[in-house]
């Protein structure tokens, strides 16, 4: 991944280690594991972008009842106030058709990509001077 990073290439997670704290029955986490994880949590490598495709809960279990409601609507205030704490971290309303999710989560990964050419270009231009 380093490899990939460093030229530039975009890599894409589903899922990362931080969804261990949020949603630690989907992994399996006992409740005696669960510090040893905010502390990997908070070691492993972080993305340089975040995207959280938000939904209300009652759209969740309309989707895919997977868990309970009360459970996604915790699940979804959790990953929210994730959110806020992670630096580039955007949230997409997945809640509209998929077509402009995916639009919308183009448009979030395109901006993100053009300021760090910008940024990089702007560090080559100091370097030259």
């Amino acid at each position: 991944m380093r490899h990939a990073r460093v030229n530039s290439r975009l890599v894409i997670f589903d899922r990362y280690l931080p969804d261990i704290l949020v949603d630690p029955k989907r992994y399996r986490l006992p409740k005696s594991s669960r510090r040893f994880a905010r502390l990997t949590a908070q070691l492993a490598p972080r993305p340089d972008l975040h995207i959280l495709l938000d939904v209300p809960a009652e759209v969740v279990q309309q989707r895919k009842a997977e868990v309970s409601l009360a459970e996604s609507q915790r699940q979804r205030v959790a990953y929210r106030e994730m959110f806020q704490a992670l630096p580039n971290a955007f949230m997409v309303d997945a809640s509209a058709p998929m077509d402009e999710v995916a639009e919308d989560v183009k448009a979030v990964i395109l901006k993100f990509l053009r300021g760090r050419s910008m940024n990089r270009a702007e560090v080559s231009l100091l370097a030259d001077v």
